[in-house]
């Protein structure tokens, strides 16, 4: 509603008549002669039990309701931002420790193996955790057990084949003396 030009939001309650009240409500005759003089031989007169009487209104200015309701969604929203960058913070810290970490220690560990000499042995990698790094670093550890095992075995055959050329060596080099003494 609006009073003297300003909106109110209005909040009313009906009053009824109990039966107590009707010894000076009921008829004029039977109230108090004060009551009759205030208010005359017909107004709040004639009444019957349970019906309204009055109503007990409260009315809350709507331009301070709203700038109130303005200021608590401005801290609400103010919490809410804190609130939120607050979790983002803590699952950005948490994922640095459980992922970005140990991706990192990985990183680092496949750097140092690629500076290696060639013929030092590649480190395994600390597994740590069943998960898809745990899986990532016990890859590398097979690929390093398996190049570890080629190297083994191309050093073997290299080892085999230098053993069978130098005996090939040293019997063409009999074969050229003893060809060169019979001449």
């Amino acid at each position: 509603i609006r009073v003297n030009g300003k909106k109110y939001y209005v909040h009313c309650i009906p009053r009824r008549l109990e039966h107590s009240c009707l010894r000076c409500h009921s008829r004029p005759e039977d109230a108090p002669a004060s009551l009759v003089a205030r208010y005359g031989r017909e107004a709040g007169f004639h009444c019957r039990e349970g019906e309204v009487i009055a109503l007990d209104t409260v009315g809350i200015p709507v331009g301070e309701m709203n700038a109130a309701i303005a200021a608590e969604l401005k801290t609400q929203i103010v919490m809410l931002g804190a609130g939120v960058s607050a979790l983002a913070g803590g699952f950005i810290l948490i994922f640095q420790h459980l992922v970005g970490n140990r991706l990192a220690a990985i990183t680092a560990h496949f750097e140092a193996a690629a500076a290696q000499p060639d013929d030092a042995p590649i480190v395994p990698v600390e597994v740590t955790g069943h998960d898809e790094i745990g899986v990532l670093a016990g890859s590398f550890n097979a690929l390093a057990a398996r190049l570890r095992s080629l190297h083994y075995g191309l050093d073997q055959k290299v080892k085999e084949r230098t053993a069978m050329l130098q005996a090939e060596i040293e019997q063409r080099i009999r074969i050229e003396e003893a060809l060169r003494v019979t001449q």
